[in-house]
């Protein structure tokens, strides 16, 4: 029903501004955390991995209690910062785009075709 989502979605809403309140900017504590757990082991592991981990540490959490509430907004509040992530970085791809980087298009009358 309609109502339970929109009462879920409130929620998440609630939570997402208390834990930025709480810890700062989002992407920037996935940024901070994903560069300690490379420290620690070793190799790269980017923001949206560590985001990926996260909900996977929740999922199986909610394998032993899959009523707890506040594990599947977590879920949410994990994919939709994962989310602004990936588009703050297609964004800033584009805005650092070269556009001379890019070939040309060629017109057939340019080409020498020999068939």
């Amino acid at each position: 029903m309609l109502k339970y989502r929109e009462e879920f979605c409130s929620m998440l809403f609630q939570t997402l501004n208390e834990r930025q309140s709480n810890y700062g900017d989002p992407s920037e504590s996935m940024k901070h955390i994903a560069h300690m757990w490379s420290a620690y082991y070793d190799r790269h592991i980017s923001p949206t991995e560590m985001v990926s981990m996260m909900i996977m540490l929740k999922l199986a959490r909610l394998k032993e209690t899959p009523i707890h509430v506040d594990s599947w907004i977590d879920i949410a509040g994990y994919a939709s910062i994962a989310y602004e992530s990936i588009m703050t970085e297609l964004e800033d791809d584009e805005a650092n785009e070269d556009p001379h980087e890019h070939k040309e298009s060629i017109d057939d009358e340019e080409m020498d075709l020999d068939f």
